[in-house]
């Protein structure tokens, strides 16, 4: 790999009640990094847990670790916005506390996206089964395939991707503080919309740690309106240009999936999930407003009627 390590890389890690030892390990495999230029900003967001000593520690150890220690919970989208704001760095990178990254992950980032002069770079990630296309592509090719990219690597996370900051700035990109679920989908689809080039990497670099304890396994009486919003973004990035037939009808069902998710998401007894009939019923009417709802296939709208029953008037 090649040494000059001019530009400055911010890693921001925002931390709740992810478990100590599991924060010390990823801070120390972002301190580990073969690229050395590096602002590591961990940004605390009234965790249970008591960290000072983890702070003290790290603050005699390496001043490229800089805590923002905060008692109030305000979540993980204002803790990313604060990193944002409080960045020294010209790229950015956003790590979960629960996770790591491998020694070579921000280098191997940072010089696919420089010497391909690329906007964002995108790699692989560990315990997440989609793989990454190796490649370079312009914004167009990119949104005009989504049998290729509307997958979670690509538009759902943030955490296995670098961003230039003066592109999150310059345009206002920011997360979405009053989404408690798919507010990095939103995100992504904000930064990519001003992206002219991708750049993917099929390198699991980043390690995705699944956390029982995270939004987006809790129960949220709201997630049909994330999912709304988050389906209303990624289709209109990939209908920035137009689709071909082909596309267009693998883009109506991942939304179709995304729909039937959601009326799921209501009555899951596995998870405890079984709300009242009448709130089920009121968001399953919440369900047939997406904008994409008229698309779906007569069998589709039967099988949300027949789970809804005795829903009036469900079928357009």
């Amino acid at each position: 790999m090649k040494s000059n390590t001019s530009d400055k890389i911010t890693i921001a890690i925002p931390y709740y009640n992810s478990s100590p030892f599991l924060l010390r390990k990823c801070i120390d495999s972002c301190l580990n990094q073969t690229y050395g230029n590096l602002e590591i900003l961990v940004m605390t967001d009234g965790s249970k847990f008591d960290i000072s000593k983890i702070v003290a520690d790290y603050n005699g150890k390496d001043d490229r670790v800089v805590f923002d220690v905060s008692r109030v919970n305000k979540g993980v989208s204002y803790r990313r916005n604060l990193a944002i704001k409080k960045a020294s760095g010209d790229y950015i990178v956003f790590v979960d506390s629960d996770d790591y990254i491998e020694p070579d992950m921000i280098e191997m980032l940072y010089y696919k996206l420089k010497d391909n002069k690329c906007d964002i770079a995108i790699c692989a990630m560990a315990n997440v089964h989609q793989p990454v296309i190796d490649g370079v592509y312009d914004r167009r090719l990119f949104f005009s395939k989504p049998s290729y990219f509307n997958y979670i690597q690509y538009t759902n996370y943030v955490a296995n991707k670098m961003f230039k900051l003066d592109i999150i700035r310059n345009n206002g990109i920011r997360f979405n503080e009053k989404v408690k679920l798919g507010e990095d989908a939103l995100f992504c689809c904000d930064y990519l919309e001003k992206a002219e080039y991708i750049v993917c990497i099929d390198k699991q670099l980043y390690h995705y740690i699944p956390n029982t304890q995270s939004a987006t396994v809790r129960y949220d009486a709201n997630y049909v309106d994330y999912e709304k919003l988050v389906v209303s973004s990624i289709t209109r990035l990939f209908t920035r240009y137009g689709l071909c037939n082909q596309e267009l009808n693998t883009l109506r069902e991942w939304q179709r999936g995304k729909i039937l998710s959601c009326v799921g998401y209501y009555r899951d007894k596995k998870k405890k999930r079984v709300i009242s009939t009448h709130e089920f019923r009121r968001k399953t009417k919440e369900v047939c407003s997406f904008d994409s709802y008229p698309t779906l296939p007569i069998r589709d709208k039967i099988k949300i009627k027949t789970i809804a029953t005795p829903l009036i008037s469900l079928i357009s």
